[in-house]
């Protein structure tokens, strides 16, 4: 008995065998191929985590910035309209009143008379007489008249006591705004020009004068102060915003900076205009205008 309890004191066999160098070299290399493979999966599952996160990060930055650039565009779009018709009444209030009494001129049959009749001191007389009654009523105090048959260009302003008189030429490039007025046979139009005679940019509203037939025989109209038309019309204190007015042609009739209105006012060559394109740095948003 006491062999057989000495025997179970003592260590088995398998022990004795494990506690062998070599068997002990093999566990050791095997505890740390199992270490290793543990840190290598964690970094992948951590590597895998990080990946899918910065994807969704993307898509989700990217779903908002088309999603605010969306907003943001038809917010712009919405705003530029309401713009838009802002300065359109700003537009009629300032430009109606001058264009019904210029329409009124130009039909006036005492108005009529005088330029079939120029030469007629007594019509002549009474014209005058009817044009400053209309001059009194002109915001700013001033009308204009020119007589095709002879080219004659009458104006009156407040800064001159009597009617100034000067002559028309188709040769002359600071007199192509009268045959081009009446070569395009519209009723009216707005024009921003340096009249050499009075010395002065002013804004001015042709309409043409018609005989019996429709005929064009003249244009006639009134011309408001250049500085306080922009300031009325398109002075803007919100940033950002620019009110600009344009012919058909592109050309700048009315901007906040004067000196460009002033520069179309008294270049002679319609390529020395400054149009809007002029305005916009970007070549894909001329294109897009």
């Amino acid at each position: 008995m006491i062999l057989i309890l000495n025997s179970f004191k003592g260590e088995s066999p398998c022990n004795q065998q494990l506690r062998n160098p070599f068997y002990l070299g093999i566990l050791g290399s095997v505890k740390k191929v199992l270490r290793k493979d543990h840190s290598s999966l964690l970094g992948a599952f951590i590597t895998v985590i990080l990946i899918v996160y910065v994807i969704i990060a993307l898509l989700t930055f990217l779903a908002f910035s088309l999603s605010a650039k969306s907003i943001s565009g038809r917010y712009a779009t919405m705003y530029a309209h309401s713009q838009n018709l802002l300065d359109k009444n700003r537009i009629l209030s300032l430009v109606e009143r001058e264009l019904g009494l210029s329409l009124k001129l130009a039909d006036d049959p005492q108005i009529k008379e005088w330029i079939l009749q120029e030469q007629n001191q007594e019509i002549s007389y009474r014209a005058e007489l009817q044009l400053e009654s209309y001059r009194r009523f002109f915001r700013d105090k001033a009308w204009f008249l020119a007589v095709r048959s002879s080219g004659n260009y009458y104006a009156k302003t407040p800064d001159t006591q009597e009617v100034m008189v000067s002559s028309l030429t188709p040769d002359n490039p600071a007199d192509r705004w009268f045959y081009r007025t009446l070569e395009e046979n519209r009723d009216f139009s707005l024009n921003v020009d340096h009249n050499v005679m009075l010395k002065e940019n002013r804004v001015w509203i042709n309409v043409l004068v018609r005989d019996t037939d429709g005929t064009a025989i003249g244009i006639a109209g009134c011309g408001m102060n250049l500085t306080a038309f922009l300031e009325t019309l398109v002075a803007q204190k919100n940033p950002g915003i620019t009110s600009v007015i344009i012919n058909s042609s592109g050309d700048l009739q009315a901007h906040p900076d004067e000196r460009l209105i002033n520069h179309n006012a008294e270049v002679t060559k319609d390529s020395d205009k400054i149009d809007i394109y002029f305005l916009i740095d970007e070549p894909e948003d001329r294109e897009v205008l």
